[in-house]
């Protein structure tokens, strides 16, 4: 979940907690970013303003790692070019303020058609090797991570 207001961000994810969903807070897009990269969310919800970006950068980011993302955009007004896109990237937009039960529905919805298993996905990780930084893309099943070192939990190939 995503959203800059962050009483807005604890509000909606306590909600969301106490119906029983793992929730995991971003207070910023770079914040966001940098957990679609470590893990596999089955939904992204987002608050539409991001100081820069917005919303549906994150949606096309978060696809481009895992196709089968659900995806939320919550604005604060009706904006028909923001409906559009929305609709072209399949993500569901809701308008403030949103109703706690449709805001839950629709959660337990997207969640209903996640598929229960994933392909890998490739992902650019970046690992320091003596004292330089490389990157290469590769595929994880699972990481975790060592001081400041992701390792892989599993079978780690180079995607090709």
């Amino acid at each position: 979940m995503v959203d800059t207001r962050i009483a807005a961000l604890r509000r909606a994810a306590d909600v969301i907690r106490r119906a029983g969903y793992f929730v995991i807070e971003a207070a910023s897009f770079d914040e966001a970013k940098r957990v679609l990269m470590a893990r596999r969310p089955a939904l992204l919800i987002s608050s539409l303003r991001l100081a820069a970006y917005n919303g549906l950068h994150l949606v096309h980011l978060g696809r481009l790692m895992l196709s089968t993302l659900g995806a939320i955009i919550i604005a604060s007004g009706a904006d028909p070019m923001l409906q559009a896109e929305a609709e072209r990237v399949g993500a569901s937009i809701l308008q403030e303020p949103v109703p706690t039960g449709a805001l839950l529905a629709l959660i337990g919805r997207m969640l209903d058609a996640y598929p229960a298993e994933l392909p890998s996905a490739p992902v650019v990780v970046e690992r320091r090797i003596a004292d330089r930084r490389g990157r290469e893309e590769m595929t994880f099943v699972a990481e975790r991570r060592i001081g400041d070192r992701r390792i892989a939990a599993g079978p780690l190939t180079k995607y090709p």
